[in-house]
């Protein structure tokens, strides 16, 4: 892909932390907050990111607080009965309400179809793991470079079953049919995970032995040479946070 300026000079994201990286995984590969930081600043070296422990009860004051906000995963599911769940999903509803551009991966994905009138439940076909290639079926302005088709890690027993009133199907693929969906053009959620490296792609399934079939766990590691392209989501999900639209350019085709 060829390269221009980011949408927007400068950028504060509140990243709402769904869970924490037990040890020993965290200690080689950090928080969620490093994987993101890691992620937006690899696209805008501006980007701000604020970090709430929502699953810890740290919650922002206000919607106001920051530009734009992403939601993490989580080894919850969205319809677990547990206070901050339902208090992150007010949250949600807020933002909706007050069109602050928000997007949620994997958990977040989950929570935006759920919170907001859809349906998230277990997968009928199990376990979504190792690569997913997703076929773009729909583009927005800020799907730039553009691309037909995007892969992404992808670790999650739940999915979106039932995408929320007025949603739009952006992506597709064979084991998620909503893998990526916007809702009024504010809300938007992707089940794959952009922010992943290899490494942590292959510790984190490795360590669903006993979860997941064995068979499924040797696939999924066995598929991990095939290039991901996070590179590509973060560049969308930057530009999608900034609400701008950036110049067309030469991308993935």
């Amino acid at each position: 892909m060829t390269g221009t300026s980011t949408p927007c000079e400068s950028l504060r994201v509140g990243l709402l932390a769904c869970d924490t990286v037990d040890a020993p995984l965290g200690e080689a590969h950090g928080q969620y907050a490093d994987m993101f930081a890691r992620l937006l600043t690899s696209s805008a070296p501006r980007v701000e990111l604020r970090v709430y422990r929502v699953h810890a009860d740290e919650f922002p004051a206000s919607v106001d607080e920051c530009d734009a906000w992403l939601i993490s995963g989580s080894r919850r599911s969205v319809y677990e009965d547990l206070p901050w769940i339902a208090r992150l999903a007010a949250f949600l509803r807020a933002l909706h309400t007050a069109r602050r551009r928000t997007v949620g991966i994997c958990f977040g994905h989950q929570l935006i179809g759920h919170a907001l009138g859809g349906h998230a439940a277990r997968a009928p076909q199990g376990w979504g793991l190792g690569t997913q290639r997703s076929a773009v079926l729909e583009t927005r302005p800020w799907m730039l470079p553009a691309a037909r088709d995007f892969t992404l890690y992808a670790v999650h027993q739940d999915q979106v079953l039932t995408l929320p009133p007025g949603a739009t199907r952006l992506a597709t693929n064979a084991h998620c049919e909503n893998a990526m969906f916007v809702l009024d053009e504010v809300m938007l959620g992707v089940q794959g995970h952009p922010e992943f490296e290899r490494a942590y792609a292959e510790a984190i399934t490795t360590n669903k032995r006993g979860l997941a079939p064995d068979a499924l766990i040797d696939a999924a590691l066995g598929g991990m040479d095939a290039p991901t392209d996070g590179a590509l989501l973060a560049r969308w999900l930057v530009n999608f946070l900034c609400g701008a639209t950036p110049r067309a350019e030469t991308g993935k085709t």
